[in-house]
């Protein structure tokens, strides 16, 4: 004697004809008697047949009237309940008349036509003889049961007849849809012998048809069985899910850090046991005193909720889909991080995600929302995701915004080493400010004056200007699992964010434009920071000594010496091996003549930018941006951005969600001291 959970069962039946016209009555027939394959976490795979004598069937409620004509075994809400069955006999027929609602109306339209065929019993059983195939050991060769003692619970309109999810809609949690069956043990020579003479009796005088008929019962039943092996490994993931939200539940109520948590869902702690630890953990702390802060303060704690940490969880799956082990989790800052050795592991409070695919995530945002979506089909599923108030959308959004961010972080700067950064209030014109440095400190007397200097506005001007971009996340690309349409698609947008840059900065020196004087940034007579055609020369020692003597001699606007060096060698790629070459040492050089003098001296920067301009002979030196009169050129963003930054909406014109990458960048040209170019060979 012993007991197993059964679910509550699904089975093929058949619609026989329309009856009555006027009140929507038809035959049907509610259950055949077939046998079909089961499984179950208890035990595994088995065969199942339902007893149709009489004495082993609780015909009460079917009979009563009152049992509900559904559709497709959805008992969810009223809407699901299409009619009810009026009478039913243990032979399997049954009467049942549909409801006059007008939505019910197609149902009862394609039941006349004959286009609705197949309806499906809906049962639970209570009893079961264990009919298995056993060898001369005792050893069970083929499981399987007989239902002695069972309940039709109602009747449904299927789209196949023997419904493929037979035995497999009821949720491991679900309760009330498992009944506890007693099973009854019986020798192979008894009842099971002769279940399999009976089936084979039945099989033979039948004939072709019936043997027609056996097998594609067979083919449904197994798939049905393959449904209900992945019903389980669903509802398996939904468990751990579940164990994972509870314990992160349990780690804000009572203010204890991720990282302890994180311990027992690797070891798989259950939740009501990890209550217990973290109760115990929490006490354990109390019991200590706090060290006081030194500043008499009391120090800040960030607090995370569920939502945050759901939404956080999905960000870090999505994210760790993209570009595995490139993203690590700052707990103090409670975010993610690009990391360019792609040595990070995954944060545990993504691990719950990362079988989900982008629909999984909008459902179990709608759900999360207490949103209904089950009734609804994939794309009404998406459209509701992205135009209610779940979560979904800032997920996808957050998701986009950190690749776009990485992606422009990647990208290639050297530009920056030769600029200096400013800050744009707006959109105006700016200026740079400047020391006048036509007197120098003086001696002051005993009770004299100071003099003054004066900071004076620059002629030199540049402005920025918004830069941006538009790109959808569309319905499809959510239903298509299309993940690069928010993460690989921002990233290289992202770096074409820091090649617009590199474009905007680089052609400043490119185009070598009149500054406020009317002479170029680059010139010989006036400017002195140009050796010119005739003169120029390829990088070597002596071409680089006469280069950097034109910045090292400039002087201010009221004639002093300004002391700048060179620090950066920029060159196009054509002369790349050279300006290593010039700017390494060489060891063990004991001669004079053979010593490099600008090795270590100057770092080179190669910029491709030149050699797409046809600039592959030109070489330029710069002093540091940052010291004194070395500023040469300048960019900026507008105050309080670094970067692009990302906006969205519900998309209008396209059918999902829009996110803008904007920018609001500009470069100039302030000063032509801390340069010196070279006209190459």
């Amino acid at each position: 004697m012993g007991k197993i959970k059964v679910p509550m069962q699904m089975l093929g039946a058949e619609i026989l004809a329309a009856e009555s016209e006027e009140d929507r009555r038809f035959k049907l027939k509610w259950y055949t008697g077939a046998t079909v394959p089961r499984y179950s976490w208890d035990e595994g795979s088995y065969k199942l047949t339902l007893s149709m004598e009489p004495k082993h069937i609780r015909m009460g409620r079917l009979t009563s009237g009152k049992a509900p004509l559904l559709n497709s075994h959805s008992s969810y809400d009223l809407w699901n309940v299409i009619g009810v069955i009026e009478s039913a006999d243990t032979d399997g027929n049954a009467i049942a008349r549909m409801s006059p609602r007008a939505e019910v109306t197609p149902f009862w339209e394609d039941v006349k036509a004959g286009i609705i065929r197949n309806a499906s019993v809906g049962a639970h059983i209570h009893k079961l003889q264990d009919v298995s195939k056993k060898d001369k050991e005792g050893n069970v060769l083929e499981r399987a049961y007989l239902a002695t003692d069972w309940e039709p619970m109602e009747v449904s309109l299927v789209p196949i007849g023997a419904d493929p999810r037979a035995g497999m809609s009821a949720n491991l949690e679900d309760k009330e849809r498992f009944t506890e069956a007693e099973i009854v043990s019986v020798s192979f020579t008894g009842a099971s012998a002769r279940l399999e003479t009976t089936m084979k009796e039945d099989t033979a005088l039948a004939g072709q048809e019936a043997r027609t008929k056996k097998e594609e019962e067979e083919k449904i039943a197994a798939e049905a069985a393959e449904a209900e092996r992945k019903r389980i490994i669903e509802a398996g993931i939904a468990k751990e899910r579940a164990r994972v939200q509870a314990i992160n539940a349990t780690l804000k109520a009572l203010g204890l850090p991720q990282s302890f948590g994180s311990i027992h869902i690797e070891k798989g702690t259950d939740a009501d046991t990890f209550n217990k630890l973290a109760i115990d953990k929490k006490a354990e702390e109390l019991s200590i005193p706090p060290t006081p802060p030194t500043d008499g303060h009391s120090p800040a704690e960030v607090l995370t909720d569920e939502a945050d940490n759901r939404r956080r969880g999905m960000v870090g799956a999505m994210l760790n889909r993209f570009e595995e082990g490139s993203w690590a989790y700052i707990e103090k800052e409670n975010d993610f991080s690009f990391d360019a050795n792609k040595k990070s592991k995954l944060w545990d409070g993504s691990r719950p995600y990362m079988g989900m695919s982008l629909l999984d995530c909008a459902k179990e945002c709608l759900t999360a929302k207490g949103i209904r979506w089950q009734s609804k089909n994939q794309s009404e599923i998406v459209s509701l995701a992205f135009q209610s108030t779940s979560d979904f959308p800032y997920i996808l959004a957050d998701s986009a915004n950190k690749t776009l961010r990485a992606g422009y972080e990647l990208a290639p700067s050297p530009w920056k080493l030769i600029s200096a950064q400013r800050s744009a209030r707006d959109f105006k014109s700016q200026y740079e400010l400047t020391l006048d440095s036509s007197v120098r400190l003086g001696k002051v007397p005993e009770s004299g004056e100071f003099s003054r200097g004066y900071l004076t506005e620059g002629r030199e001007t540049w402005k920025i200007a918004p830069y941006g971009q538009i790109i959808a996340v569309t319905r499809q690309a959510v239903i298509n699992d299309d993940l690069g349409a928010f993460t690989r698609i921002p990233f290289m947008l992202g770096q074409e964010v820091a090649a617009n840059e590199a474009d905007i900065v680089i052609g400043l020196i490119v185009a070598n434009g009149n500054m406020a004087d009317n002479v170029a940034l680059f010139e010989a007579n006036t400017h002195k920071n140009y050796v010119a055609s005739g003169s120029g020369a390829a990088i070597s020692v002596s071409s680089l000594a006469a280069t950097a003597l034109k910045m090292m001699t400039q002087t201010s606007p009221g004639g002093k010496p300004l002391s700048l060096m060179p620090k950066y060698l920029l060159v196009p790629a054509a002369q790349a091996t050279l300006a290593v070459q010039y700017t390494s040492s060489t060891p063990a050089v004991t001669e004079a003549a053979k010593v490099n003098p600008y090795a270590g001296q100057l770092i080179p920067l190669v910029e491709p930018r030149l050699d797409a301009n046809s600039i592959t002979a030109y070489w330029y030196l710069f002093a540091d941006p940052m010291s004194a009169n070395g500023t040469v050129l300048v960019y900026s963003y507008l105050a309080g951005q670094s970067g692009p930054t990302t906006e969205t909406r519900m998309g209008f014109d396209v059918d999902g969600m829009e996110i803008k990458v904007r920018e609001d960048f500009g470069a100039g040209v302030v000063d032509y001291r801390g340069a010196a170019m070279n006209h190459g060979s």
